[in-house]
């Protein structure tokens, strides 16, 4: 029966550790995508078109070192107006492309000019040159004809039209993925494997070590995971995935798991100093 019953505990605190570490990927993995891909591919491209545009007696070591440490693109990049832009084409893209969904309801172009009309001041700086106000007039009159929008819908109806069913169904797995409806599920199975835990523990300080024990495993595994990608990712395609948020969370729950660790431990001891002092019944 004991042996049944610490089997149980390392059961669900497998589970445990699981849930846990797929939560924090659910919530992450966009986040990833935006910041770590999307928003390094722009840089890049807006690099490499700042290096073919100087003079060709600047250095280019010196012209790369300049816009790879420009912090007014970082700052726009940064901005929530455009983290909400790109996630927002991002989403719709991965569900049109895994699905049946038509493109139909989007301004492409109006959420373009507002934006850049709400951050002028910022993409000024980036850029280094002054945006007036008819350039911005100019822009608006181009994109009434709303081409973008049409470019846009045709490029994702195309690509949906070739692309291969595996890639279709990992692609609906990854929108499952994102979902709330996952992270629900992942949050039942954290509450209810704890509490099974619990059940099965009967102990409060071994419950708690247990629960500090398996916060400890989650984090190292996506620690673990954030470093792995990184590096992946820079091997098969010479380019550097900023996995720095996916590595501080796991260094925090490894953290806050070693600390509940050790006061339980430390509770533990000041028990039995405790019960050593205290009066011995004949």
């Amino acid at each position: 029966m004991k042996f049944l019953k610490k089997i149980g505990i390392a059961f669900f605190s497998i589970l445990l550790i699981n849930f846990i570490g797929l939560f924090v990927l659910s919530m992450e993995m966009k986040p990833l995508l935006i910041n770590g891909i999307v928003k390094e591919m722009i840089k890049n491209e807006y690099l490499s078109k700042s290096v073919r545009t100087q003079d060709s007696s600047s250095n280019q070591e010196d012209v790369i070192e300049q816009y790879e440490n420009n912090e007014q693109l970082e700052e726009l990049l940064n901005k929530k107006e455009i983290q909400e832009l790109i996630d927002k084409y991002i989403t719709l893209t991965m569900n049109s492309l895994s699905s049946d969904e038509k493109l139909d309801n989007i301004e492409l172009e109006k959420d373009i000019l507002n934006y850049l009309e709400n951050n002028k001041e910022l993409l000024e700086e980036a850029v280094g040159v002054e945006i007036s106000d008819e350039v911005f007039e100019k822009t608006r009159e181009q994109m009434k004809s709303k081409e973008l929008t049409k470019v846009y819908q045709e490029t994702v109806e195309r690509e949906r039209q070739k692309m291969d069913p595996t890639v279709k169904s990992v692609l609906k797995w990854f929108n499952y993925f994102n979902s709330s409806s996952f992270r629900f599920i992942c949050i039942i199975g954290i509450i209810v494997s704890a509490i099974i835990v619990g059940f099965l523990c009967f102990s409060l300080s071994k419950w708690i070590k247990t629960i500090g024990t398996s916060l400890l495993f989650s984090g190292f595994g996506l620690l673990i995971i954030s470093i792995t990608v990184a590096l992946f990712i820079k091997k098969i395609a010479n380019f550097q995935l900023n996995t720095r948020r996916l590595s501080i969370i796991g260094i925090i729950l490894m953290v806050v798991g070693i600390l509940i660790v050790i006061g339980c431990k430390v509770m533990k001891k000041m028990e039995g100093k405790k019960n050593d002092l205290s009066p011995k019944t004949v």
